[in-house]
């Protein structure tokens, strides 16, 4: 009897094992419920990729670089909001190299303030890649990183249902990454003029021909930044409570311009917190072609208001301005520079200070 009953104990441990770390003894898809068997799973990876790391309900801390490179068609999935990946000491938590097709998903990566110059995700030479439903935060650089490179830009990557809260940089960063899809992300900070706050809540370079929507942005210094990108969609995002600027197009220390991008549909409120009449909501600089229409722009709490809605900058040509509200400045709050050219505005609603009129330029 003694006998059969460690041979039960011996056969339920076995199975346990295998299906704890190398479900149907099939290494490629390996189910990992242990800071060491998920060390494992990145330490011996199939060569040719097309392999699934799926990280089961638990709190894991992990002190080293989980790091995939040259692999295709890999998935890393959480189990949810209930897996819980704390990253500290030095290096990022994960690195996905050159490995297209990828998808990371489904569970919550805390950083470490302490550890300087620390991300997230880094991904490098990787296009057709998907991040979703992953909250990321605490990070002193990035949540997410896209590391393109000019020669030859990651294409294709989506990034979507994704939070990220106080990473302290760039909260995503994204460089040489075309063709993309950014959107229903949350990018700001768990509590109210909390110290200290993300620099940029998401800033895109050389990043074009992208559709960014739905996207929700608050309590960052500024909420989005856009440098030399070009036929972009900013649609339906809401841009808030930024402690200065909601949107920066452009970069007034460079003559890089970007060029035919569109904004349409988006709320920009309550911006410039960190001191009153200080920091437009939007302004544009070297920026052509540019449809901006049917936008919102008002503040909530009279104890914040930006400098102006909408400040159009040199460097700027060929706008179509139409059709949108713009409302609770400190100063004007439609401004286009002298040196702006070819600009088409009509039929806005422009609010100066208890005054209401539409205005229309031929």
């Amino acid at each position: 009897m003694k006998i059969m009953l460690f041979l039960c104990l011996v056969l339920i441990f076995v199975c346990t094992m295998c299906y704890a770390v190398n479900f149907s003894k099939d290494d490629r898809y390996r189910v990992v419920s242990s800071v060491e068997e998920l060390y494992s799973a990145f330490e011996n990876q199939p060569e040719n990729g097309n392999f699934s790391i799926v990280i089961r309900p638990g709190h894991y801390t992990i002190n080293k670089t989980l790091k995939i490179e040259d692999k295709p068609c890999v998935v890393i999935e959480g189990s949810g909001w209930n897996t819980q990946l704390d990253k500290i000491g030095e290096g990022n938590a994960f690195e996905i190299i050159n490995c297209g097709f990828a998808e990371i998903k489904n569970f919550i990566l805390n950083g470490a303030s302490s550890a300087k110059g620390t991300s997230g995700i880094i991904l490098r030479g990787s296009s057709s890649c998907t991040i979703e439903k992953v909250r990321v935060s605490l990070f002193p650089e990035s949540g997410i990183r896209y590391e393109g490179d000019p020669k030859s830009p990651m294409s294709s990557n989506t990034l979507k249902d994704c939070h990220f809260i106080e990473n302290y940089g760039d909260q995503l960063y994204s460089y040489n990454n075309n063709d993309y899809y950014i959107e229903r992300n949350q990018f700001g900070a768990t509590g109210i003029m909390k110290e200290p706050c993300a620099k940029v809540g998401a800033k895109l370079i050389q990043s074009s021909a992208g559709n960014y929507t739905q996207n929700y942005h608050w309590e960052n210094t500024v909420d989005v930044m856009i440098i030399n990108s070009h036929y972009n969609r900013f649609e339906n995002n809401r841009f808030e409570e930024a402690r200065e600027t909601g949107v920066i197009l452009g970069d007034p220390n460079t003559d890089e311009i970007s060029i035919f991008n569109i904004f349409l549909g988006n709320t920009f409120h309550t911006n410039s917190k960190s001191k009153y009449g200080a920091f437009p909501s939007f302004i544009a600089y070297n920026a052509m072609n540019t449809t901006f229409t049917s936008n919102q722009f008002f503040s909530w709490n009279a104890e914040f208001m930006p400098s102006s809605c909408l400040i159009v900058e040199k460097g700027c040509s060929d706008w179509i301005i139409k059709d949108n509200i713009l409302k609770y400045s400190a100063n004007e709050p439609l401004i286009v520079s002298e040196t702006a050219k070819d600009m088409i505005i009509s039929d806005n609603i422009i609010k100066e200070g208890f005054k209401s009129k539409a205005k229309s330029t031929p």
